[in-house]
């Protein structure tokens, strides 16, 4: 590792920062000028590497994860893995970054709906998962991871997870209950035990947001290529609605999520 690129891995002390200096990667590589940088795809090899390694150390037959807890946005960590499986194909890492996806839907979407991890005590290795209170960032990953597994991989059962994700925002949910607001074009700030938290944060909304947008562009590309409504695999996924109630409702004020397309592509 040379240069100001071996410096940079040297200081990234936390999981977080590794796998966004991870993502960012895959879009700096995408350019032009860098798409035989010999330094950024060391580091990228590395960064993933630490992920697989991770992954490798805290898994077994029941546990197939990258740490001993799920928390926030959990979605984002095989994320970056399929990211950058783009860049640079490998059969290892891939078998990590399907395993670890799958897993995720078997703990997330195993009742026909997508149910996040709740926030009150996360979901620890061996002991009970908390089901709230559940937060739109860690559907919004989902959605992310979703695509990008299928985009990678051609899984048909990938693109459904994520319709099934996003449709968490529109009611599809524990609670039965909405998240997205029409009214406003905003998004509340998650479900509780009692109900869903009416506060509309910059976090939920953008949230919201970016998965619609991904949904949206997803969808074009899938209809377009012949994608069926219907899963290929009935057995190996959950019961889905058909692709009509899958399609939230127009806001009237979509102005809000024009503004958020250069966000999206970030």
């Amino acid at each position: 590792m040379q240069g100001s690129y071996g410096a940079t891995l040297e200081r990234l002390g936390s999981l977080e920062a590794n796998i966004g200096l991870l993502i960012a990667e895959n879009d700096a590589l995408r350019a032009e000028a860098k798409k035989e940088d010999e330094n950024l795809l060391n580091l990228m090899h590395e960064l993933r590497m630490r992920l697989c390694d991770l992954y490798h150390s805290c898994s077994d037959a029941s546990w197939r994860w990258f740490e001993d807890c799920f928390t926030y946005s959990n979605g984002i960590m095989p994320l970056a893995l399929f990211h950058s499986l783009e860049i640079m194909p490998d059969e290892s890492v891939q078998q990590v970054a399907k395993e670890s996806t799958r897993f995720l839907e078997e703990v997330t979407l195993a009742d026909g709906f997508c149910r996040p991890i709740g926030c009150e005590s996360f979901y620890s290795k061996g002991e009970e998962r908390s089901v709230f209170d559940q937060q739109p960032v860690d559907v919004y990953a989902k959605v992310l991871l979703f695509l990008q597994a299928w985009k990678v991989t051609g899984k048909e059962r990938f693109y459904k997870s994520a319709l099934l994700c996003n449709s968490w925002f529109y009611g599809k949910n524990e609670l039965h209950l909405p998240l997205y607001d029409p009214e406003t074009g905003g998004c509340c700030d998650g479900l509780t035990a009692t109900g869903v938290n009416q506060n509309q944060g910059a976090e939920s909304t953008l949230a919201c947001l970016i998965a619609r947008l991904a949904i949206e562009e997803a969808m074009t590309k899938h209809d377009g290529a012949g994608g069926t409504s219907a899963p290929k695999d009935e057995k190996e996924l959950p019961k889905y609605p058909r692709q009509n109630e899958f399609a939230p409702p127009k806001p009237r004020h979509w102005q809000h999520s024009e503004k958020i397309v250069s966000v999206a592509n970030l």
